[in-house]
């Protein structure tokens, strides 16, 4: 496993979660799933019930969270735990995660979000009292123990959520562990001198932004202490989709790694780059050799239409190990769009695979990185793994799996189109350059 490209969609997960108004601590895991259903997979949901617990919301403990600043901004952000990571007296590890723009039937939280911060946003390059908000919660967390002394401590939000989060990481870079934003805003160009501090704040004052009395001191402390930091470019990663809207991802410059992740819809969406680093995690699962960046080529070059698309990915390992494809057991990948299931099957089916052979020590090899030789030795084999890849080759996947098939039988060992080298075509159109059959 990855243990980089689990973080990535475990970030992408919280991000989602952290726009319920309904997500509160101590929620069952059918509670948790009709919450959620209609943004996140059945099997997403468990991964989030198995590995988390809910710590705290703004607004759910006022002992701890109640600010009033917060009640005014907009601003909405969520504490969860891993669960188990605190066992034997150990501090145990957190994540810290803001929300984005939020547009929904709530008129007055779309003002504040869309209307306000936005444009506060676009006008300043910092989102000014969601900013304050969220440093005045994070101080509140920290006072009161929530967050412990030395804990682990990870970051994460999307959209306004990835700005607020980038400005989190920087000015608490000694704090927080690693920062992960989706589709993020990025941040303005931070001042460079005391100077150009000074006069960005008068700025904002002339602006009319509001930024007075204690919102100003809140907002100067942080912007000095991102003066003086330069740990946010070492421990921010940033995820944005590949197509679709990004209009939001340009407004300001990002800190840190960026990482362009195909979505099957694309868009701004942070559900669709959860949807999509789920099946990154899972694939790093079954070969935790692949990088993050591997895996979305495999991707990638595995859809079977130019949109992004993964249900040809997770039929065809489930053919591979066994498992039937999704909405047609016994056949092949199919491209009929009335044989496909909804995306919990796919995940479950993906996830089933994981359990069944996520620690066999099975590869999955990119085709475009098999030399010419190498790949005709698999395609001319009569073994399980010669098969498979004639499999992977006539169905346009993108990739072989090689490894012990002694325990696993794939779906199409009784179909002479595989189990025959005599299936393979002299020439055919594929996602990659196939070398001669001689």
């Amino acid at each position: 496993m990855s243990e980089f490209t689990q973080s990535a969609f475990e970030g992408s997960l919280l991000s989602v979660i952290v726009y319920s108004d309904e997500i509160e601590p101590g929620m069952s895991l059918l509670r948790l799933q009709n919450v959620l259903a209609g943004e996140l997979s059945e099997a997403e949901a468990q991964y989030f019930f198995d590995n988390f617990e809910i710590i705290d919301t703004y607004d759910f403990n006022e002992d701890i969270t109640y600010i009033p600043e917060l009640a005014d901004s907009g601003y909405q952000g969520m504490l969860v735990k891993r669960k188990g990571s605190d066992d034997n007296g150990e501090p145990g590890e957190f994540w810290f995660v803001n929300r984005g723009t939020e547009v929904g039937s709530d008129v007055e939280d779309t003002f504040k979000d869309a209307v306000i911060a936005d444009i506060d946003l676009a006008l300043t390059g910092k989102a000014s009292a969601q900013l304050v908000a969220m440093e005045k919660y994070f101080q509140s967390l920290l006072d009161s123990g929530a967050i412990p002394p030395n804990a682990t401590l990870y970051a994460a939000g999307h959209s306004l959520g990835g700005h607020l989060t980038t400005y989190l990481a920087d000015a608490h870079g000694l704090l927080i562990d690693h920062a992960f934003t989706y589709n993020g805003a990025g941040i303005d160009k931070l001042p460079d001198s005391p100077y150009e501090l000074v006069n960005f704040m008068q700025e904002l004052v002339d602006l009319g932004s509001g930024v007075v009395g204690e919102v100003y001191d809140t907002l100067r402390n942080i912007l000095t202490q991102t003066l003086y930091s330069n740990i946010g470019q070492d421990n921010v990663s940033n995820f944005i989709t590949t197509e679709g809207l990004e209009m939001i991802p340009s407004t300001n410059s990002q800190l840190g790694e960026i990482y362009q992740v195909g979505t099957e819809e694309g868009g701004h969406s942070s559900v669709n780059l959860a949807h999509s680093l789920f099946v990154h995690h899972m694939i790093s699962e079954l070969d935790p050799s692949l990088a993050i960046d591997e895996i979305s080529q495999l991707l990638n070059q595995s859809s079977s239409t130019e949109a992004i698309e993964h249900d040809a990915l997770i039929n065809g390992l489930a053919e591979i190990f066994g498992k039937g494809a999704v909405g047609e057991p016994s056949e092949s990948v199919s491209n009929d769009p009335s044989s496909k299931g909804d995306l919990s099957d796919y995940h479950n089916q993906l996830m089933q695979i994981v359990t069944d052979v996520g620690e066999s020590g099975f590869l999955l090899t990119p085709l475009s990185g098999l030399g010419a030789s190498d790949l005709l030795e698999l395609l001319a084999s009569d073994s399980t793994e010669g098969a498979v890849s004639r499999y992977s080759v006539l169905n346009n996947l993108s990739f072989v799996v090689e490894g012990d098939f002694s325990e696993v039988t794939p779906s199409f060992m009784d179909d002479d189109t595989y189990i025959s080298q005599a299936s393979l075509p002299k020439s055919r159109s594929f996602p990659f350059r196939l070398p001669s059959m001689g």
